[in-house]
């Protein structure tokens, strides 16, 4: 045969002569058999393996719902109004009030630490016990034309004369003539100082006798300011005259820019209030101007000094705070109706009495305060006289209504509202010094102070 003849096709792989008959035909019949029990497994397992669902229940019916209406949203909550601090009480209130039987439009009013006195041309001399407003006395007559007390004594003008009575019992103690209508007269210290056309007068207050007596030369136009060891006094020639309170010599004169209405004084300037409404400042000393300042706005009383600062009180309803030192105006304030005095300094801020009756009260920086108002606030009312303690601790009106009638009212310190109650504090241990608890090496008391010397009271016999 030729060996480029491929094998026939029927000859068998060289792999096949080494298996025997017998173990192709079990291969074979073992691989039939895997065949047809493979898929048959398969198909047991999926069936064991299968979740049967179980019967679904009947279907029930659900009872019927009303619809809900829908929800408005809620309004919102209206904020809480901040809580309105409470309102202050006015600096002082009504103690006491009474009509006065007479219309005397004339009447007059002083306070005292005991009572209450009113005098007028056609009404006689009353005397109200402070605490109550009871009468206690009337004088014998009427004429009044001027009003004033001091030492345990209501010191009365009448025509031609000036009584001392005495305040709780009506009592006159002395009289003393004068030629003006209406002198002008200050009682301060023990002194009664008594300006009569162009005479000044030193009284004892107490008895009456006559200390010293000066001729100025020229009527006088102010009310006498006494200071600690002088007498300052606006005279009608445009001058201010200076007179020793001890000896009563003068001292010297100074010419001023204008009449003198109102003066006052502190340890080294005084301060004036000329007519036209000008206010100025001089030199204690010798009477040298200082400055001047021209609101021409008529001033009401004597310019109120209050350290650095002076405060007057002008005719069209304000008040003015002027620097001491050089007459610059620091504050205007409006006040809402007209001054009937000077300003005047207590210990819960400056007092204006006004003439609606009401008193105007401002605090040391010069806010408003509230109104003290007048006895019956539901009448209109006009001031026809006011009276305040040295103190300032009560004051007396005399309000006049529509058809004259009038009311007398006095009125006292508001007392401070109470205190907070606090714990009390526990005590702080002892310190290594005395037995007090003071710091080692410090006095058991402290050191006294010397008294301040009084100011020039009269002598004890005339001179």
């Amino acid at each position: 045969m030729d060996a480029r003849i491929r094998p026939e096709a029927t000859r068998e792989h060289r792999y096949y002569k080494r298996v025997s008959l017998w173990r192709r035909t079990r291969y074979r019949g073992l691989l039939l058999a895997v065949g047809i029990l493979l898929p048959l497994a398969a198909h047991d397992h999926a069936q064991d393996g299968q979740t049967v669902p179980p019967a679904a229940p009947p279907p029930v019916t659900p009872a019927p719902v009303s619809p809900t209406p829908p929800v408005s949203p809620a309004a919102p909550a209206k904020p809480t109004p901040p809580t309105a601090p409470p309102k202050a009480a006015p600096a002082y209130t009504i103690e006491w009030k009474r009509a006065l039987d007479s219309r005397d439009l004339s009447a007059k009013v002083v306070v005292t630490s005991t009572v209450v006195v009113t005098a007028g041309n056609v009404s006689v001399m009353r005397a109200y016990a402070r605490a109550n407003g009871d009468e206690l006395w009337a004088s014998d007559h009427d004429a009044w034309r001027g009003l004033t007390a001091g030492e345990g004594l209501i010191f009365g003008v009448t025509k031609g004369a000036i009584e001392a009575r005495d305040e709780t019992t009506g009592a006159v103690r002395w009289t003393t003539s004068v030629t003006d209508a209406l002198p002008h007269i200050v009682v301060e210290r023990g002194w009664l100082l008594v300006a009569d056309g162009g005479v000044l007068t030193a009284y004892r207050a107490t008895d009456g006798s006559v200390v010293w007596r000066i001729d100025l030369g020229t009527p006088v136009t102010t009310t006498p300011a006494v200071g600690a060891v002088v007498v300052l006094i606006g005279l009608s020639s445009q001058e201010m005259a200076a007179v020793d309170l001890k000896a009563g010599t003068l001292l010297w004169k100074a010419p001023l820019s204008g009449v003198a209405e109102h003066v006052s004084l502190s340890d080294q300037r005084f301060f004036v209030a000329l007519n036209g409404g000008m206010a100025c400042a001089y030199d204690l000393p010798r009477g040298t101007r200082r400055w001047c300042y021209d609101f021409h706005i008529p001033l009401v009383g004597a310019p109120l000094i209050e350290g650095k600062t002076i405060t007057i009180a002008l005719f069209d309803n304000t008040i003015r705070r002027l620097d001491a030192g050089n007459g610059a105006v620091r504050r205007q304030d409006k006040i809402g109706a007209r001054p009937a005095t000077a300003p005047i300094a207590t210990k819960l801020g400056t007092l204006v009495p006004l003439t609606d009756a009401e008193l105007g009260m401002f605090a040391a920086d010069f806010k408003a305060l509230p109104r003290v108002p007048t006895a019956n606030p539901l009448v209109t009312q006009a001031l026809e006289d006011v009276s305040v303690m040295a103190d300032a601790s009560a004051i007396a009106t005399i309000a006049v209504a529509p058809g004259g009638r009038q009311t007398l009212a006095l009125y006292k310190q508001t007392p401070p509202p109470p205190a907070p109650v606090t714990p009390p504090a526990t005590a702080p241990a002892k310190s290594d010094g005395t037995a007090s608890g003071t710091p080692p090496g410090s006095p058991a008391t402290s050191p006294e102070t010397a008294a301040p010397a009084s100011t020039t009271a009269p002598p004890a016999t005339a001179p």
